[in-house]
């Protein structure tokens, strides 16, 4: 509940929340280069000045899946400077760390590091896990134990949610987490009452229960976001990231359950109106059951004006030249400078200004022209941050005319250049694309899409490869099952290729093993990869490595001890090799593999397993079981 902060701080809990830094945005850009790093170091100052116990983020620390070495240095130093020290953290941790935490312990209760300020924070949609080992830049600060990195799922179609309980004199602290998760998948998860948050089972109404979660809120599709209801109620304050339009003042969900507060992300990353709202971070005192909020406006935030106009409007068919187009937007961009300076005088700021983030958006229907872009911001780069994107010119739609009689008014909307984080997605043009096709037989169109976006946005150069290697080990698994004559080769096929499709739903591309290591020759490696590896490693001596010559070229140097030629431009053999395969030649098809069954390609539905302490499950609906199991353990030494 929302109350007044007690005045006793011995049990009060302080924490400042922010989200969505996106740290090293726009780092190539000569201007706005240091914009996200001046913020996050206005975020830790104003940390230490309010003697918080704990600093909570809410996803999106940085704004690369990889972050650059520039990036990294910078945060790193940052998080040093500022929480790191001799002050001792008040805070105590009594749930199992070790599901807590991929490093198995709080960074303030490692006896090797001294931690004044911790900080906890989940991943977001930009910094989320990637890779063979799923692993994401927050791992790096985790390991470093300058964060405390929590809310990491292991699974997307069965979430489990434990708490990190903490206490303070008589405040306790339940905080839940939750990583950004796909939006539709995540959604389809929640609707199957597949997503569980245990709850202590001593004294489970003595806990304030916060609930961090990255996530789209609002509605852009039937199952693009996360409705409210799907919480459970008895949280007491959702902490929304994601969204970056501030609205950090807590607010009741629709059933009036819990409070819900957005504060936002701390630099625009985007040219829109949303993004133009004063940029805040909060602090929030939990005492005991009660709680109270209090936003602190960020000053270190670049200057953001949009503002909008219509031609028609403004200037009429009489002064529709390109010449009078040009003056008028001049004048209004000026007008726009001029609030930029009276808002800076008025907050009493020294110094001048920054140069502000301008977005002009001009309607043109009617038959005026466009103007270009960038050659006119050349008038303001000395006192615009974005003079070559300042204008956004469009063309309302008018869907009341037939397709065949539209005209210019009715065109689609054009843009001068495309907002950031605006852009389609990859994964729905590959999608888009299957679909125009006959789409995949033994592969799975949603998580190849997947794997092309990782490709592309993550730089996962062989996510594509595993994925690709991942079905095909798998199909041929199935292949060397098939009954040698108990059915026809059709009926094999066809029951082979209804278990790929039943198949492949269920596998996750975080479930992809690593790639195999290159092979010293593309030939032999490729060929390798078809028998089973550990029978050809203990089989073949080092010294018997096969080579292969160059072209098409026959007999390019002896071969060596122990192998055989295979003629014209095919490499060549080891014997053990060929005499493996003589020898699988006559074995039984049912004996033929020794691989392990599709276990990779489905999931489990069950409940949650005990695990040796007791807890409270709570699904999706509220309704609650007792399986046995207690996350509150025994406190730990303090050094």
């Amino acid at each position: 509940a929302m109350a007044a902060a007690s005045d006793s701080a011995a049990d009060t809990i302080t924490m400042l929340v922010a989200t969505d830094c996106h740290l090293g945005y726009a780092e190539k850009d000569s201007i706005r280069c240091d914009d996200s790093f001046k913020t996050f170091e206005e975020i830790l100052q104003l940390a230490v000045a309010h003697n918080v116990d704990m600093i909570l983020l809410g996803g999106d620390l940085f704004h690369e899946n990889k972050p650059s070495r520039t990036t990294m240095h910078q945060t790193l130093r940052l998080l040093r400077h500022y929480c790191m020290g001799s002050r001792p953290c008040a805070l105590q941790i009594l749930s199992d760390q070790a599901e807590n935490f991929p490093t198995g312990i709080v960074n303030f209760e490692d006896e090797n590091y001294n931690i004044a300020l911790p900080v906890f924070t989940i991943h977001g949609n930009h910094d989320d896990p990637a890779g063979p080992k799923q692993l994401s830049a927050v791992d790096l600060l985790s390991e470093a134990k300058l964060v405390n990195y929590f809310g990491k799922s292991d699974s997307v179609d069965d979430v489990k949610i434990t708490p990190i309980l903490m206490q303070k004199g008589q405040t306790k602290i339940a905080l839940y987490g939750l990583g950004a998760m796909r939006d539709e998948r995540l959604h389809r998860t929640f609707a199957a009452r597949r997503v569980q948050m245990l709850r202590p089972l001593e004294d489970s109404d003595a806990w304030t229960n916060l609930f961090v979660i990255h996530q789209n809120r609002v509605k852009h599709s039937e199952t693009s976001y996360i409705p409210e209801q799907f919480l459970p109620g008895f949280l007491d304050l959702v902490i929304w990231g994601h969204e970056h339009q501030c609205d950090i003042i807590p607010k009741q969900d629709a059933a009036g359950r819990f409070y819900i507060t957005q504060p936002g992300s701390s630099i625009a990353t985007s040219l829109v109106e949303g993004e133009a709202v004063t940029k805040k971070v909060a602090l929030i005192r939990v005492t005991q059951k009660n709680f109270k909020l209090d936003e602190l406006t960020l000053k270190t935030v670049r200057p953001f004006l949009v503002d909008e106009v219509c031609l028609m409007e403004e200037l009429g068919l009489a002064n529709n030249t390109p010449e009078q187009i040009e003056k008028f937007l001049s004048r209004k961009i000026n007008k726009m400078l001029a609030e930029v300076l009276a808002e800076h005088q008025k907050s009493g700021a020294e110094g001048p200004p920054r140069k502000p983030l301008i977005r002009l958006r001009v309607e043109y229907s009617g038959g005026f022209s466009s103007l270009n872009v960038q050659r006119f911001g050349q008038e303001f780069v000395k006192s615009v941050a974005n003079p070559a994107d300042m204008l956004y010119f469009f063309r309302k739609r008018q869907p009341s005319k037939p397709k065949a009689a539209r005209d210019d008014d009715a065109a689609p909307i054009e843009r001068s250049r495309p907002d950031a984080l605006s852009a389609e997605r990859v994964e729905d043009l590959v999608s888009e694309y299957l679909r125009k096709k006959d789409g995949l037989e033994m592969l799975s169109e949603q998580h190849l899409a997947t794997a092309v976006r990782e490709f592309v946005e993550k730089e996962e150069k062989d996510s594509i490869k595993r994925f690709v290697e991942y079905y095909l080990e798998k199909t041929q698994a199935l292949l060397k099952q098939r009954p040698a004559t108990t059915v026809s080769h059709a009926e094999a096929d066809a029951s082979i290729r209804q278990q790929i499709t039943d198949a492949r739903a269920g596998v996750s591309l975080a479930d992809l093993p690593p790639p195999a290591p290159r092979p010293a020759s593309p030939d032999t490696g490729a060929r390798a990869r078809s028998e089973s590896s550990d029978d050809l490693e203990d089989a073949t001596p080092a010294s018997a490595t096969p080579a292969r010559g160059r072209g098409r070229g026959r007999g390019r140097g002896a071969a060596k001890e122990g192998t055989t030629t295979r003629g014209r431009g095919r490499g060549t053999v080891t014997a053990a090799v060929a005499a493996k395969r003589a020898a699988s030649s006559r074995k039984p098809v049912s004996d033929e593999s020794e691989e392990e069954p599709m276990t990779g390609l489905t999931f489990t539905t069950g409940t949650m397993a005990a695990s040796g302490r007791s807890r409270i499950v709570v699904d999706s609906d509220g309704s609650q079981s007792e399986p046995e199991f207690n996350p509150l353990r025994s406190k730990r030494g303090r050094r």
